[in-house]
């Protein structure tokens, strides 16, 4: 008889956590609902998420060892723990009763939040968990994790290092979160993304100069999502790049079937950190372009302000690449966070975009006037350009007309529209403004 091999040399245990895997988390799930049948016992799925450090992966690694001889000493030896990545976990409490599932959930809490230490630094993590338990409600195993994926997003909800267990009802935000993180990784394949471009419009020009790339999603359930609900969740799954190349393919083909009179606009693409850092960035936006055949002066990428990140050679190297291929670059959320004119004086940088939550605290401190003023100054005196968003009425737009602001967008001039009527919108609103 064949002697039966350990789990490990099986690829059924995780070689950095030392649990065991998806794989083996869902068949011993299979089992313990099993045994709960039979023995009319309770089984408790348990979805852990750790807040996530912006650190480098070698060190989120290290921190995921850690968690995993910390979360050893929390459960027990007949439960079953699975690090889906370095921040999710799901646990499965075998044979266990709601007040013994309580305080093993508040003793998880306790153990994995708090402090760790790699290379004399320290970093705080955070814990949220859901939990539903069976046999009380679902009945197989994608449906229970999923509902304690839920309750994990409503955990979030009520605070820092918080627990939730289903009672019956799920929350619509927490609902609505869980769904788009499973349906997100079927999203691009299925065709389910599309662009929307908003236009912007010159002070001096009085028309329009270019336009802003806006990406959707059309949900079968959910509807239309904007990205703002699922760029982060992106990012942090790995897709953010994908979506980052069809995105900038789609562009490419639209730019060529401008109507001639609207050649000479430029198309605004948002780029986010992670995307720029990619090894094949340079490679992937070359063979593209060239593959187009288009001008690059046709595409400004908006970046977001990070002085920390920017500042760092190779990122400065790969804005420097953009800028040498013709494209402009646009720093977006200026004054969103901490800023200086002087750490930008060395960035190749274009168009600096004020941020809307920087320019709504202004308005409610009568401080608009007083603190815009001296900022377009300095951006004009660095060869910037100053953009606004977020102008809904005519006088807004005189308002800061007055202020001496580049380039104005916003719903006033036109909400944000397909290509299939972005050539009449463009010609409409430059009848209006002359």
């Amino acid at each position: 008889m064949e002697k039966q091999k350990p789990l490990d040399k099986m690829g059924l245990i995780d070689e950095i956590t030392g649990f065991p895997t998806e794989c083996l988390l869902y068949d011993r799930l299979y089992m313990n609902l099993a045994y709960c049948d039979r023995f009319k016992t309770a089984t408790a799925v348990c979805y852990v998420r750790l807040s996530q450090p912006n650190v480098e992966t070698n060190v989120l690694s290290f921190l995921c060892k850690q968690v995993a001889e910390r979360l050893k000493t929390s459960i027990r030896d007949i439960d079953t723990a699975s690090f889906l990545s370095e921040t999710d976990i799901v646990i499965l409490l075998t044979d266990v009763t709601e007040h013994e599932c309580n305080l093993i959930v508040e003793r998880i809490i306790g153990t994995l939040s708090g402090a760790y230490t790699y290379s004399n630094h320290q970093f705080i993590l955070e814990t949220s968990i859901g939990v539903c338990i069976y046999p009380y409600d679902y009945k197989n195993s994608d449906d229970l994790i999923m509902v304690a994926k839920s309750q994990m997003y409503e955990a979030l909800e009520l605070g820092v290092n918080k627990y939730k267990l289903y009672k019956g009802k799920i929350n619509e935000s927490a609902y609505r979160k869980m769904v788009i993180e499973v349906d997100l990784p079927h999203a691009l394949r299925d065709g389910s993304f599309y662009i929307e471009y908003q236009p912007q419009v010159g002070r001096k020009e009085r028309k329009v100069i270019g336009v802003e790339t806006l990406i959707r999603w059309k949900h079968s359930k959910l509807g239309i999502i904007k990205p703002g609900e699922f760029l982060p969740l992106a990012e942090k799954i790995g897709l953010a790049y994908d979506i980052f190349i069809w995105v900038f393919k789609e562009v490419c083909h639209h730019v060529k079937q401008m109507a001639p009179d609207n050649q000479d606009i430029y198309f605004s693409v948002n780029l986010s950190v992670n995307q720029l850092l990619m090894e094949n960035f340079e490679r992937i936006v070359s063979e593209i372009i060239n593959e187009a055949k288009i001008n690059e002066s046709h595409f400004i990428f908006e970046v977001t302000e990070n002085i920390r990140i920017y500042n760092r050679e190779d990122v400065q190297t790969k804005l420097q690449f953009l800028r040498n291929r013709g494209c402009q670059i646009a720093l977006d959320d200026f004054g969103n966070g901490y800023f200086s004119f002087s750490d930008f004086v060395d960035l190749p940088i274009d168009h600096i975009k004020l941020d809307k939550r920087f320019i709504t605290s202004l308005m409610k401190n009568n401080k608009l006037t007083s603190v815009i003023i001296p900022i377009r100054q300095m951006a004009h005196n660095l060869g910037f350009k100053l953009v606004v968003e977020g102008i809904e009425d005519e006088g807004q737009f005189a308002d800061w007309e007055k202020l001496g602001v580049d380039i104005f967008q916003g719903y006033f001039f036109s909400e944000p529209v397909t290509f299939d009527k972005l050539d009449l919108v463009i010609s409409r609103l430059n009848k209006t403004l002359n």
